[in-house]
């Protein structure tokens, strides 16, 4: 596994799980909040290699917009699991 993708994953599951311990209700919340960070994080870094922006990058991987795109999708999947009856 490529060093900028492990260091991804390892990001993604950090997020996830955080979120998970502080609104998490079940397992299967902790994958779909999984889920939502790695796409999340995906989003995030396209954005970052898009706008060009060099700051909080750490090798290849834009961290920083990585984080807060795992972030803003990790809190869309809690609120719309709440929601969900």
């Amino acid at each position: 596994m490529p060093p900028a993708l492990a260091l991804v994953v390892l990001l993604a599951v950090l997020v996830a799980s955080t979120v998970h311990a502080l609104f998490g209700r079940s397992w299967r919340g902790w994958a779909v909040t999984l889920l939502a960070a790695l796409v999340g994080f995906a989003a995030g870094e396209a954005l970052g290699r898009a706008l060009g922006h060099l700051r909080g990058v750490v090798g290849q991987v834009h961290v920083v917009h990585g984080v807060l795109g795992a972030v803003v999708a990790t809190a869309a999947a809690v609120v719309a699991e709440r929601r969900a009856p």
